[in-house]
């Protein structure tokens, strides 16, 4: 059993970030398109909800505040205040 949980994550072809990479690409938020019975890019999403997601390139590390300010072309401070919920 604990082999089989130690060889799924290189096995696995079709996991989240994988068909998360051919709709969204790295470092950006895109909406996902609304889910269906048939058609759903992941397993379990609700229709109800509106969805969206953002793939972080982790290979340099978790981002940093001054990473996500740089690109969005703000401060820090700002970054800091919207995370913080006082936009």
């Amino acid at each position: 059993h604990l082999g089989s949980i130690l060889l799924l994550p290189r096995t696995a072809t079709q996991d989240a970030y994988t068909r998360l990479a051919a709709a969204a690409p790295e470092n950006s938020m895109v909406p996902m398109p609304a889910a269906t019975p048939d058609d759903a890019v992941l397993p379990f999403m609700d229709p109800a909800f509106a969805s969206s997601v953002c793939r972080y390139d982790l290979s340099a590390g978790p981002p940093r505040m001054s990473d996500v300010a740089r690109r969005a072309g703000v401060s820090k401070m700002t970054v800091s205040r919207v995370l913080a919920g006082h936009s």
